[in-house]
């Protein structure tokens, strides 16, 4: 795949490291880079757009990608020009409509596919440029009265979190309209001029469930930007527990579930795996999330054959109560029945850059633990 990037001209950007495959190039290059990629190789996913400020006036925009062939993940980056929408790839990567729009609504960068505004407020300014002064926002409502419906979740804590509008012909819906994002805190710009300590504080405080995940993308980024080589040992230690924080993740989604479809079997099974994670946690680094466990360099502490002998016994006896679990209620025959439908295909998957358990689950074979292995997982047998 190096020789596409050279045969259009792009320049890897070294500022973002060596190891990270930034390649830059202009706004007009990109429009035909994205359709060359997009015809010649299969399995290229779309997976973030970010946009950030250099300067008053100066945008750059950063599509990421990730493939699922031979080839590594890469990233282009570009200038904004003053005044000229970017061209939408949403024909594409479906997914590309919600990044765009997001975009569009915090960093005030227009694309050439108009949205409507997803946030229920409004500003002079957009809310992630630097000349935002935190003013208070307008709640716009221009949109409530020509909808028929509004639904809302159903849990009381988090029926705040978005509103979906619908509007029918014929008892059918004929348009609808989310407006999300009303406990939208502005963590970003929260986060600007705050020392490093003080945005692992916060961070690793605000999404508590993923604690170890962000604390090593935050230290993976420091280390890199500071060419530090880390400790094979602390290597090691890493991939357990961010293994840990994936059961965890896991069951917490199964906890959910349990809780929609009223199925209080699973829900207390579900309640005694992350009990079991959580006591891991909680004798490693005196949390039961993993907060402050993964550090700059390293993680929190080295671990003794103590707390490895009990991991993988708790490991272990999750494992067989989940088994036990998924054969006896979730392929039983109420179950089997309720959850026994297809959300989506194949191709959807593809055209919407679906990752994860939902991919493997309608049959795409991938993990970015093989496909993008870092640290030891080359030299971990697992199956997908």
């Amino acid at each position: 795949m190096n020789n596409i990037f050279a045969n259009f001209g792009l320049e890897q950007d070294s500022s973002f490291g060596e190891n990270a495959h930034v390649y830059h190039c202009s706004q007009d290059q990109f429009e035909t880079f994205y359709h060359e990629i997009q015809n010649q190789w299969d399995y290229i996913w779309l997976v973030d757009i970010v946009a950030y400020e250099k300067k008053a006036g100066q945008q750059v925009l950063i599509y990421h990608f990730i493939s699922f062939d031979d080839s590594p993940d890469f990233s282009i980056s570009f200038d904004i020009i003053e005044n000229t929408p970017v061209k939408s790839i949403s024909h594409i990567w479906r997914n590309a409509t919600a990044l765009e729009q997001e975009i569009w609504e915090l960093h005030g960068i227009s694309f050439s596919r108009e949205y409507q505004r997803n946030y229920p407020f409004a500003f002079s300014v957009p809310p992630m440029s630097k000349a935002f002064k935190n003013e208070q926002a307008s709640w716009s409502s221009d949109l409530k009265p020509q909808f028929d419906l509004q639904y809302q979740l159903r849990d009381p804590l988090k029926k705040n979190q978005y509103q979906l509008y619908c509007k029918l012909k014929r008892n059918l819906i004929n348009e609808c309209q989310l407006e999300s994002g009303h406990f939208h805190i502005g963590l970003e710009k929260i986060l600007e001029g705050q020392g490093l300590m003080s945005v692992f504080s916060m961070v690793e405080s605000y999404f508590n469930h993923k604690s170890p995940t962000w604390a090593f993308l935050l230290s993976q980024a420091v280390e890199d930007h500071n060419k530090w080589e880390i400790p094979e040992r602390a290597r090691a230690l890493r991939m357990i527990l961010l293994e840990l924080n994936r059961v965890q993740d896991h069951i917490q989604f199964l906890k959910s579930l349990s809780i929609e479809i009223v199925v209080e079997s699973l829900y207390s099974h579900c309640l005694l795996w992350e009990k079991r994670i959580q006591s891991l946690f909680l004798s490693y680094c005196g949390n039961e999330f993993g907060a402050y466990c993964i550090k700059p360099g390293g993680v929190f502490k080295d671990i003794d054959q103590v707390w490895l002998a009990r991991t993988l016994k708790e490991i272990h006896q999750i494992e067989h109560s989940l088994v036990a679990v998924y054969r006896n209620l979730i392929l039983g025959s109420s179950l089997k029945e309720l959850l026994g439908f297809e959300l989506f295909s194949k191709n959807i998957a593809d055209l919407w850059c679906v990752t994860g358990p939902l991919a493997r689950a309608v049959g795409l074979n991938m993990d970015l633990r093989k496909s993008s292995p870092f640290y030891y997982y080359s030299d971990v047998e697992f199956d997908v």
